[in-house]
């Protein structure tokens, strides 16, 4: 038979712990108005009951609730006996306690407090300054801490969270497994290593830590990239990433193996593998390394307009751990790794041939907030030098009919932030044209336009 006390002690503990009373004070606190159970409700527990044995057992079942102090019920006028009018909670403190424990739920003050403790022990173990001083990298971080002080303000669990320890306790764990990590890693493998089952992660956890990610990608920037994105951005794929390139490019593997990919001019594949093994790259004549964030951008453009003289890299989004370490082998041959063109180490470049040309590095990605943010991301981190391609407002204006509106409001308030930061300022041209005129440009759209100029 269906278990009504724990049905209706749930839907009016939900109704309780939403109230105002709840969240503004102690939850031992009894609302100013009756906790009722709605009219839906009452008629979702009441379908069936032409089955007298279903409503007999239904009503038997609020009696014994009653009797045990924890609700209280009225009857339908003329129908007493028969007909229930109106289910409310009793909110008494010892009522409270008693609800709470015939059907095993912890109340939320308990839940809140808990979940507090949690955040704080992720907190200590991701460290503050331990975790670098880039915004990705104190990102989730402050993020945590604004959960605390959202617990500790509104008396809520927060919309991220579940308030079930095991389950936020796995939500957590992620996150500092992100934070941590700085490698390409197979999802169902992280879930296995974290929780000890290689589906546990996606059917519990991926949509909570998704949200998470979002809500932070759209504070700091007013929109978030694809799903798959957020997760390889911090190194968690579903599977071993190929990376796609087109060029006069050559390959030495730490065996000592060489693998010469010039005489591919269709276009070249790498594995992630192979990037972790790659000793260095040599690109011969090459005079020009070209990014391209959208697939329909680079097939046109390696089919149609690549220069032997040319290194094409299908960019994609934002890249993860491993195309970072695939972009920056590159930029390193290049000699357009770092500010003053030379390694780390202060050596010179030796994947360049002696009195090879000077090599430049352009990027091309939608004009929009997304291609610009990718833009600075490959800049910042890896190629200093790096020079936009066809993301300038002659593009805008000379393909004005291929534009598509700016969004929402939300996301010219963006675009207006970006006006602010100097690390966008090769853009500050292009962001004023576009707030201007309310349009922004999709890559895909220039290679439709017969008369675009490459």
């Amino acid at each position: 038979m269906t278990d009504y006390q724990k049905i209706v002690l749930n839907m009016l503990l939900d109704h309780f712990e939403n109230s105002s009373a709840v969240c503004a004070d102690a939850a031992s606190q009894a609302p100013k108005r009756r906790v009722l159970l709605t009219k839906r409700e009452q008629e979702k527990l009441s379908s069936g009951f032409e089955d007298p044995d279903k409503k007999n057992h239904f009503l038997a079942q609020l009696s014994v609730l009653k009797d045990k102090g924890c609700i209280d019920f009225s009857w339908v006028r003329h129908e007493e006996g028969n007909l229930v009018d109106r289910i409310w909670l009793v909110t008494k403190p010892e009522s409270l306690r008693e609800s709470y424990r015939l059907i095993g739920r912890l109340p939320l003050e308990t839940q809140r407090c808990r979940l507090i403790k949690q955040i704080q022990v992720a907190l200590r173990e991701l460290g503050g300054d331990a975790v670098g001083t880039d915004e990705q990298s104190l990102s989730i971080f402050r993020f945590l801490e604004e959960q605390v002080g959202h617990i500790r303000t509104h008396r809520k669990i927060p919309r991220y969270f579940t308030g079930d320890e095991e389950t936020d306790q796995a939500i957590l764990d992620m996150l500092i497994f992100m934070e941590q990590n700085d490698r390409e890693q197979m999802e169902r493998l992280v879930s296995s290593r974290l929780y000890g089952d290689s589906k546990y992660w996606e059917k519990n956890i991926k949509s909570h830590v998704l949200s998470i990610l979002r809500q932070i990608e759209k504070e700091r920037f007013g929109e978030a990239a694809a799903d798959d994105e957020l997760l390889r951005q911090r190194g968690i794929v579903r599977w071993p990433e190929i990376m796609e390139f087109c060029g006069a490019a050559v390959v030495e593997l730490e065996d000592e193996s060489v693998v010469d990919y010039s005489r591919l001019c269709w276009g070249a594949y790498i594995n992630s593998e192979t990037i972790r093994r790659i000793r260095r790259v040599r690109l011969g004549d090459i005079r020009r390394i070209l990014s391209i964030e959208n697939k329909a951008n680079y097939i046109w453009y390696i089919s149609e307009r690549q220069k032997a003289d040319e290194l094409v890299l299908y960019h994609g989004g934002f890249y993860s751990p491993t195309k970072g370490d695939w972009f920056r082998s590159v930029a390193t041959a290049a000699g357009l790794e770092t500010e003053s063109g030379r390694n780390p180490d202060g050596e010179g470049n030796e994947g360049r041939q002696s009195g090879s040309p000077e090599i430049t590095w352009c990027h091309w990605s939608d004009i929009d907030l997304g291609g610009f943010r990718i833009f600075t991301q490959l800049r910042k981190s890896i190629v200093p030098y790096l020079q936009p391609y066809r993301m300038d407002v002659v593009t805008l204006e000379s393909n004005r009919d291929a534009c598509r509106l700016l969004p929402n409001k939300n996301y010219r308030r963006a675009l207006e932030k970006l006006l602010d930061d100097p690390d966008y300022q090769v853009f500050h041209e292009a962001i004023r044209w576009m707030l201007c005129e309310g349009l922004c440009l999709e890559q895909e759209q220039l290679v439709l336009q017969p008369d675009f100029v490459y």
